[in-house]
């Protein structure tokens, strides 16, 4: 089951996290500084929290960060 949580900075720019544990929502909002809200239409950013990557990352810089197609990953943990 996926769920989301969206945020929108003075309706000039809007950020939609996917799966996101109560510990990012927490850290996004500290650092937007806006609380959650629901969005209108499409973000300008999506974050995904996910388990593992299915697909073999490109441009891998420093076994931290890289590219699969049109998306960027960070992994951490």
């Amino acid at each position: 089951m996926t769920h989301s949580v969206g945020f929108s900075l003075h309706n000039l720019f809007s950020i939609r996290l996917e799966n996101p544990a109560p510990e990012a929502v927490h850290a996004v909002k500290n650092q937007v500084g806006v609380q959650p809200s629901v969005l209108i239409g499409e973000p300008d950013l999506t974050i995904c929290y996910v388990d593992c990557i299915k697909a073999p990352m490109n441009h891998i810089v420093m076994g931290r960060t890289g590219f699969i197609e049109d998306e960027f990953c960070i992994v951490t943990g």
